[in-house]
């Protein structure tokens, strides 16, 4: 199976993977125009599923820090909306799953802890398992490893 995962950002991460061979790694811009965007994954391998990163929603309060956050998960919101229709033009038909950062980082073992520590943990993880290549974002580190949990675990695509 190929798996073509999307981690959603001001950096995008994009990565596909098969078994356990990555096949592809890079990072797209949010200015990116949807043309950009279609004619890199016209470029990439054909997937048999895809993958992206559900952002967790922030509940809105009334101070600034709330409604700030309340801000980003919206605009993280739009890019998700934006790339799911982008894969849907380019891949039609290929099965889409949404996968909270929690629920590959558990499937892979990775530990609990702050945004800060799990972008390094990502970044050491990717360079790693996948020496060969340079990690510039760890947007890119971590499309690359949601890839790899849903390649090895299969109970990630069964129904809930």
């Amino acid at each position: 199976m190929t798996t073509l995962a999307i981690d959603p950002a001001a950096k995008t991460g994009i990565a596909v993977v098969s078994s356990a061979e990555l096949l592809h790694a890079s990072t797209v811009t949010a200015n990116a125009n949807m043309l950009q965007r279609i004619a890199l994954l016209q470029t990439l391998p054909k997937p048999d599923r895809i993958a992206i990163e559900r952002p967790q929603l922030r509940m809105v309060g009334d101070d600034k820090t709330s409604q700030g956050k309340a801000q980003a998960s919206l605009a993280l919101s739009q890019q998700v909306g934006l790339w799911r229709a982008i894969c849907e033009f380019v891949h039609p038909g290929v099965p889409m799953l949404h996968i909270y950062p929690a629920t590959w980082r558990s499937a892979l073992r990775m530990p609990a802890g702050d945004r800060k520590h799990l972008k390094a943990l990502s970044l050491a993880a990717a360079r790693a398992r996948w020496p060969h290549v340079e990690w510039t974002t760890d947007d890119q580190s971590d499309a690359a490893l949601l890839a790899l949990a849903v390649e090895n675990t299969p109970a990630l695509w069964e129904p809930r």
